[in-house]
């Protein structure tokens, strides 16, 4: 059977609304800035859209976030994205510095560039590709728990290996507030579907947890 084609006159009907995912959502507004609201740790963030992978989108932070992860690139669970919304032309996104202020809320004390070069987009990220490298990991919980003692799930630790649905971690420096140098004393193996953020990272980077 061969294939029939559409009458060349006909034009191209643009997707349903109700056929569109977040995946086409994504797709289709690479490059452009973005605003989130995580349910996990920075909770906050402006930026501009740089990559999406299964499940994952990368953004680089520019506002709304401690000038320790400015110009840092986010790799955050879609799942964990409570809101958004990306730049339209009728609608951009307002720097934070031209917000009036509201309780709790301030802009970042510095400032990205928010160029996008093509070295910053990677449409098929994965973990494999960070093995070896040392992370930030923000996991899913609100808080955790060690002999009776609670932190926020936070930690700088190195990628040793990424399985098909959980990573080896070692050194893994957990970030309490009261102790924020301390170091568990073994390797962990954590589920991938327990991790909300992950960004390359350094260990002698100290920021704040409140933000």
């Amino acid at each position: 059977m061969g294939v029939v084609c559409a009458p060349a006159d006909r034009p191209v009907r643009p997707p349903r609304p109700e056929a569109d995912t977040l995946v086409d959502l994504f797709a289709r507004s690479n490059g452009k800035r973005i605003v989130l609201i995580l349910e996990t740790f920075p909770f906050f963030m402006v930026g501009r859209l740089v990559g999406m992978g299964p499940g994952t989108i990368a953004v680089k932070a520019e506002e709304g976030v401690s000038i320790e992860f400015v110009g840092r690139r986010f790799y955050i669970l879609v799942d964990t994205i409570a809101a958004f919304f990306i730049e339209e032309p009728d609608h951009p996104i307002p720097s934070l510095s031209n917000i009036p202020p509201t309780p709790g809320l301030r802009a970042s004390e510095a400032t990205a560039d928010r160029s996008v070069s093509d070295d910053d987009v990677d449409p098929r990220y994965n973990l494999l590709q960070l093995v070896g490298q040392t992370l930030l990991f923000v996991l899913r919980p609100e808080q955790l728990a060690i002999l009776g003692q609670t932190f926020r799930p936070i930690c700088v630790a190195t990628l040793e290996a990424a399985a098909a649905d959980y990573v080896r971690l070692s050194t893994v420096n957990i970030r309490w507030s009261s102790a924020p140098e301390w170091v568990f004393p073994t390797p962990l193996f954590v589920p991938n579907t327990q991790i909300a953020v992950f960004l390359p990272f350094s260990r002698d980077i100290r920021f704040p947890l409140a933000q």
